[in-house]
């Protein structure tokens, strides 16, 4: 039921889109130098790789294209090529498929280099500045090299141009130098560029600062402390040179600051000044020097002028020996301490009389006494803590110098002298026997007793035993004698006296203890029997050897008297 119709539809097809894809756009590259591009041709949407496509390039050396699976790695050439901006132009095309079309621009470009700069030695290829005096010579030293094999570039042109100067550096070995006087720049800064050529190689403009200082100088003054009487004249002697090459700086102006009056005589090689001091207290001046000269610093001194009064010379006793050197002496505390000073005119050696002459220090303010030739005081330091003690000694008088002086004492422990009473040497004593042992206890020097000492001892089983005070300085105690006891001993006895001003005090004691002997009652017998026998047998001979020939003696001496009497009466 249905009739047949017929007609025409009309078809178009279109290339397939395409994607051209370069690993790079932008290339730069160094003369005489090869580079690659890595190109992909793939289809827009599906992103699918085109393969059996052909590239045409446009490049204006030489280049060689190499097919992979994913598109194509082509190698450029710079061969004869100038140092410019190139465009290489890629072609792709396959049937059905869009030709694809993409510029990369190739950036020729000269070989790298590598540039030090030394400024009078220095490495300043940092901060390409340097600070010199004007009378200093500038050495501007280049070295260039080829950044990749570090080698010096040699027959390069070095130019240097700026505040009026333009110079070409020398190559001197492995480096481009030139060396000018910064003098011919005036003071200041300037600025100086410096412009390296070398075929190939690439142009390096620089610019280095160099600040051209005033010529460094100095003042050298005979004397920069003056000590000078009142009314009194003196002189200064004044130079003014260049602080490196020590030239004398002819024809600069001197101006001086003084209280009084002065005269400048400019000599050959600087000046010498006249100073006066009338008018003037006694007191401490300055004089300010200013030298000043075109190109170079100006110069400033200080001069510090004391104007004094007339001079003394001092001489410092202490208990009669001259401490004027070191003004220091240690004393026990119950020793008196006498001061003496001798004050005297320097130039007339005479003693100046009229002085006030005080002492002050440890809590001490007193005035010494003027005694003849001399200012003296004596006290007693021992109201004085035991160490060292300062005192300032100030004397005074008109027209003469005030002389402040240190004095330094240092009071000692007083020392604790010990004596036996009635034992010298080592005492010796029997084991089990008790003795008394009495000591006085005096000070060293003054001799004075000690009445508020502790005495004790410690020996074998006796231990802080107490000795007592019986007055005078005398301490005593009892001590007995260990049965045990043997030999040699030395018992310590410890002094001591509460606070500081007394040295505490060991003082040994030497003893040595006996064994008695042990009785022997056999010999005691022999004895009893033989002292009666003894006695009996010297009795009868002194009956027979003293007594009876005395009787007999005197009886013959009497019958001879009565013999002359018998004799006379038979005569008759």
């Amino acid at each position: 039921g249905f009739g047949i119709t017929s007609g025409f539809v009309s078809i178009t097809v279109h290339p397939i889109p395409t994607d051209i894809t370069v690993n790079e756009t932008i290339v730069d590259v160094y003369i005489n130098r090869s580079f690659y591009l890595k190109i992909n041709y793939t289809e827009e949407v599906s992103g699918a790789v085109i393969n059996g496509a052909i590239l045409n390039i446009s490049w204006t050396s030489f280049y060689n294209i190499t097919p992979v699976a994913d598109g194509f790695i082509v190698s450029f050439s710079t061969i004869n090529l100038s140092l410019t901006i190139y465009t290489i132009l890629l072609e792709l095309s396959h049937p059905g498929h869009e030709s694809g079309f993409h510029n990369v621009y190739v950036n020729v470009i000269p070989k790298t280099t590598s540039l030090k700069i030394l400024l009078n030695q220095e490495d300043k290829t940092s901060d390409r500045s340097l600070s010199i005096p004007g009378n200093e010579p500038l050495n501007i030293t280049i070295i260039y090299k080829d950044t990749i094999t570090d080698s010096f570039i040699s027959g390069a042109t070095v130019e240097l141009n700026g505040s009026g100067l333009s110079e070409i550096l020398t190559e001197n070995g492995n480096q481009y130098s030139i060396i000018f006087d910064s003098g011919n720049f005036s003071i200041g800064i300037h600025f100086l560029s410096i412009t390296i050529q070398k075929e190939n190689y690439n142009i390096v403009p620089i610019i280095i600062k160099i600040t051209v200082l005033p010529i460094s100088t100095i003042i050298t003054v005979n004397e920069t402390i003056v000590d000078v009487y009142i009314n009194r004249s003196f002189f200064l002697k004044v130079n003014f040179t260049e602080e490196i090459s020590s030239a004398v700086i002819n024809g600069a102006t001197l101006n001086v600051s003084w209280a009084s009056f002065y005269n400048i005589i400019p000599v050959a090689n600087g000046f010498i000044v006249n100073f006066s001091t009338i008018d003037l207290s006694l007191a401490i001046y300055t004089i300010l020097l200013e030298l000043s000269h075109p190109g170079h610093e100006s110069g400033f001194q200080n001069v510090y002028v004391n104007v004094i009064p007339k001079t003394t010379s001092l001489q410092i006793f202490l208990n009669q020996e001259d401490k004027t050197a070191d003004r220091s002496l240690s004393i026990p505390g119950n020793e008196l301490l006498n001061i003496t000073i001798l004050y005297k005119d320097t130039i007339t050696n005479s003693f100046i009389s009229g002085a006030t002459v005080e002492l002050n220090g440890s809590g001490l303010s007193e005035t010494l006494t003027e005694n003849g030739q001399q200012y003296s005081i004596i006290f007693n330091p021992g109201d004085f803590s035991i160490g060292i003690h300062f005192f300032s000694i100030t004397i005074q008088k008109e027209n003469y110098n005030m002389v402040p002086s240190i004095i330094k004492i240092t009071i000692d422990q007083i020392e604790i002298l010990a004596e036996t009473i009635g034992v010298t040497g080592t005492l010796e004593l029997f084991a089990g026997d008790s003795f008394s042992i009495s000591i006085i206890l005096t000070e060293e020097g003054s001799g004075k007793l000690i009445e508020n000492a502790n005495v004790s001892y410690s020996w074998l089983s006796y231990l802080d035993e107490i000795f007592t005070n019986i007055g005078d300085g005398i301490y005593e105690i009892q001590i007995k004698i260990p049965n045990n006891a043997k030999g040699s001993y030395t018992i310590d006895l410890i002094i001591i006296i509460e606070g500081t001003q007394f040295k505490n005090r060991i003082f040994p004691l030497s003893i040595y203890v006996l064994q008695k002997p042990t009785p022997n009652y056999l010999i005691w017998i022999i004895l009893g029997v033989l002292i009666p026998v003894i006695g009996v047998l010297s009795a009868l001979s002194l009956r027979n050897y003293v007594l009876i020939p005395r009787k007999r003696k005197k009886e013959r001496l009497f019958m001879n008297t009565i013999q002359v009497f018998k004799d006379v009466k038979n005569i008759q």
